[in-house]
């Protein structure tokens, strides 16, 4: 059984896909009326084709997850249709819900388990020690990033989604944002989060600093633009996915800072 984490799927979320600049779905809206006040549900300068969008996130996980395989999904699965997305999708899915997972007690029951917000698991990293035992972490698996979990001082993980790729990663916390948005649009394998998590456990010891509660520094990344800081964080993670054989299909690269520019100062009218 092979592990799997992801979060921030907005399946069916017309709005989610604007709003986090989804490029491979958008498109120029002709009905877009720039004389008129930008509204994002009524006159935005974008379209979206919501069910292309569907079916590629659809595609990526089922290329990547086998039905014995187990899949966390940390928040914000989907906006409506829920159970048609969730049975189409292999793997056992376990879900930790978002603020967008407002869906029936029948759909609920179609999940191997259901957690409110978040919880806490030792995870396999599918890679074993000296004396041939799988290697594993405990995580804290929340929809919302955490400032501070269970046993962070002693070297514990958060896992996270919400942000899409938004939220400054901290140098010194052993967490980061395992969303869509920052992933190439699929599930992540379990072994490149340890990859990149080790990475900055590297970097902790070489500096000589220890992931403390109360050590914590953005490093002054919290300025700029958070679009901008979600394209670097994604291709830090393309790098990590290479690294792991894993393919990305959807980079979106070249869009960058000329593509933020045509929004026109898009956040204007988005509710």
């Amino acid at each position: 059984m092979n592990t799997f984490l992801t979060a921030d799927l907005h399946l069916d979320h017309r709005n989610i896909v604007l709003h986090c600049l989804r490029w491979p779905w958008m498109f120029p809206n002709p009905d877009y009326d720039p004389g008129k006040p930008k509204h994002i549900k009524f006159n935005w300068p974008w379209s979206v084709r919501l069910e292309e969008h569907n079916e590629a996130i659809a595609e990526n996980w089922n290329a990547l997850v086998s039905r014995g395989d187990r899949v966390f999904i940390l928040g914000d699965f989907a906006w409506k249709n829920h159970m048609r997305h969730l049975m189409r999708l292999n793997g056992k899915k376990i879900l930790i819900t978002g603020n967008h997972d407002k869906m029936s007690q029948d759909c609920l029951r179609n999940f191997t388990e259901v957690h409110e917000w978040g919880c806490m698991r030792n995870i396999g990293l599918g890679t074993k020690d000296g004396s041939g035992r799988e290697k594993s972490a405990y995580v804290s698996l929340t929809h919302c990033a955490q400032m501070v979990w269970p046993s962070s001082i002693r070297g514990s993980w958060n896992l996270y989604g919400h942000s899409h790729g938004r939220l400054p990663e901290w140098a010194t916390k052993l967490a980061f944002d395992v969303g869509v948005d920052v992933w190439g649009y699929q599930p992540v394998p379990v072994e490149a989060v340890a990859a990149k998590m080790q990475a900055k456990i590297d970097a902790l010891n070489s500096a000589g600093r220890n992931p403390a509660d109360g050590e914590s520094s953005a490093s002054g990344r919290t300025q700029g633009n958070p679009e901008e800081r979600m394209l670097a964080i994604r291709r830090g993670n393309f790098d990590v996915l290479a690294a792991s054989g894993i393919p990305v299909k959807y980079e979106c690269e070249g869009r960058g800072k000329a593509a933020l520019d045509e929004l026109d100062n898009s956040s204007d009218g988005m509710e």
